[in-house]
């Protein structure tokens, strides 16, 4: 698998990753933000990431999600949420 900016993958290491990176790489498909510390994530990220098809968040320390973040990302097939701290209330149904 070819990891780049100019690739349809990308992999992010340990750090703090800005919703304004989602810019330049529109087109993933894939996408592993695991073990990031990551606590929330953009309201709109399905929007902006609507190509992706996998996105790993794996690890992390998510407390909630929302529908609305991934609203947009119709390709979405494979969501790894497992290894934080989210609480579910209701129906979680984004599809």
């Amino acid at each position: 698998m070819e990891f780049g900016l100019h690739s349809p993958y990308f992999a992010v290491g340990a750090g703090t990753l800005e919703v304004d990176a989602f810019r330049l790489v529109a087109d993933l498909q894939y996408l592993d933000l695991s073990r990031n510390l990551i606590s929330r994530l953009p309201r709109d990220l399905g929007i902006r990431l609507s190509r992706l098809q996998t996105l790993n968040l794996s690890a992390n320390t998510l407390t909630e999600l929302s529908a609305h973040t991934f609203a947009g990302a119709d390709r979405l097939t494979v969501l790894d949420v497992s290894h934080n701290h989210i609480q579910v209330s209701g129906c979680l149904t984004w599809w």
